[in-house]
């Protein structure tokens, strides 16, 4: 799942996340949710955890570290207690999350073919 909020566009990297991932990856059967919402708007089991993770086999916790460029740098393994606030945020982004084969065809603005490079 990727939440985004598109508030100043959609950046160059999940562009092409979404037009050369997302879209093949999806064809293939997985599934790939987009909850495009500013921060403001998102459920506090969404606010309260602000960065990226991994939730390994619902048991462990990767929280993802990245530099002021968004160059990832590692991933810290969180405590045990933790896991059920990301499980709750999981959920919560994924029942409440769109489709992304859908959300991508409502948003065509964000295909190569309507992006100009200023």
């Amino acid at each position: 799942m990727h939440l985004i909020d598109t508030t100043h566009g959609l950046g160059g990297y999940l562009r092409y996340e979404c037009e050369w991932g997302y879209t093949a990856t999806t064809a293939a059967g997985e599934g790939v949710r987009i909850l495009d919402l500013p921060i403001a708007r998102r459920p506090p089991e969404l606010t309260e955890i602000d960065h990226d993770f991994w939730l390994i086999d619902d048991e462990q916790v990767v929280r993802m570290h990245y530099a002021a460029d968004a160059t990832f740098v590692g991933g810290e393994l969180m405590a045990a207690e933790t896991v059920p606030s990301y499980r709750a945020a999981r959920e919560v982004a994924w029942t409440i999350a769109e489709e992304f084969t859908s959300w991508w065809a409502a948003h065509p603005q964000y295909h190569r073919a309507h992006h100009h490079v200023a």
